[in-house]
C-alpha cells in the first residue's frame, strides 16, 4: 500500500527491511509483492544487516539509497556473572521463540550427544506463538526419548533477559535457515556469554570464529555437538 501511495503522490518511499527477501521468509505472495511492487519503487532501503541488504539488492533500482542499521534495541551491556576461566560448564541455553526453524530440535539432539547423563542443563527460553504448541510437545517427547528429559528446562517467555543470560555458560543460535540479523546473538555477545552460532546470515557479521564465539556449519548436528564438547573441554576458550 505504501509503495502504491508513494508512486501516486510522488513522495519518496523508504523501506525498512528486517527479514531476508526470500520466499521462505516472506511467503510466496509476500515475496512477489516485495520484489515486483515495493523494492523496485523504493527510493531508499534501511536493512538490519548486510545479509538482508544483499537479499534485496537484485530488486532495487540503480539509484536507490541504501544503509545498514542493525537493530540493537534493548541490549544491556555487561554480565552479572562474568565467566571464570576455571569454572565447569553447567548450563547451555537458547533464547528464541519456540518454532521449528529456530533450531531447538537440532540443539536438543546435539546436547544429547555431547552431555547425556552429565550434570549440565539445557534451557530453552521463549514462548510458542503462531500455533507451535505441538512443536513444543515434540521437543519434550524427544528429550525423553534421548534420555535427557531431566536435564532440559523449557522456561517459556522470559521478561528479564539479562538475568537469564547471566546464568548461562554457553548461548546458542542455530536457526535452520539464515537469520536476517540474529537479535539473540547480539544479546548473547552484549551479556558476555560464550556464543555458538550458525555460520550464515546476519550472525556472521558479528561473530568472529574463535575470537568472540564459535561459528558452526548450519544444519549439522554433529558439528554443533562438537562445538559444545570443545567449549566444555576448554574453559579458557569460554
Amino acid at each position: 500500500y505504501g509503495a502504491l501511495a508513494a508512486r501516486l503522490s510522488g513522495v519518496p518511499l523508504v523501506v525498512h527491511l528486517r527479514d531476508l527477501v526470500e520466499p521462505e521468509a516472506l511467503g510466496g505472495a509476500g515475496h512477489a509483492i516485495m520484489t515486483r511492487v515495493v523494492l523496485p519503487r523504493a527510493d531508499g532501503v534501511i536493512a538490519n544487516s548486510r545479509a538482508t541488504l544483499d537479499a534485496a539488492r537484485p530488486h532495487l533500482s540503480g539509484d536507490a539509497v541504501v544503509e545498514v542499521v542493525p537493530s540493537a534495541s534493548g541490549l544491556v551491556l555487561g554480565a552479572d556473572r562474568p565467566l571464570a576461566a576455571d569454572a565447569p560448564l553447567r548450563t547451555v541455553g537458547m533464547l528464541a521463540r519456540i518454532d521449528p526453524w529456530k533450531g531447538q530440535l537440532e540443539l536438543l539432539e546435539a546436547f544429547a550427544r555431547a552431555f547425556h547423563g552429565r550434570d549440565i542443563r539445557l534451557q530453552f527460553a521463549g514462548g510458542a506463538p503462531f500455533g507451535h504448541e505441538a512443536y513444543l510437545a515434540e521437543l519434550r517427547h524427544r528429550a525423553d526419548e534421548l534420555g535427557i528429559g531431566a536435564q532440559v528446562d523449557v522456561l517459556g517467555h522470559v521478561d528479564d533477559v539479562p538475568r537469564l543470560l547471566a546464568g548461562w555458560d554457553v548461548a546458542v543460535q542455530y536457526s535452520t535457515r539464515p537469520e536476517p540479523l540474529g537479535q539473540n546473538v547480539l544479546q548473547y555477545l552484549a551479556a558476555g556469554r560464550a556464543v555458538i552460532a550458525a555460520g550464515e546470515g546476519g550472525p556472521i557479521e558479528w561473530v568472529a570464529d574463535g575470537a568472540n564465539g564459535l561459528l558452526v556449519p548450519p544444519r549439522d548436528v554433529d558439528a554443533l555437538a562438537g562445538a559444545l564438547r570443545r567449549l566444555d573441554g576448554d574453559p579458557a576458550l569460554r
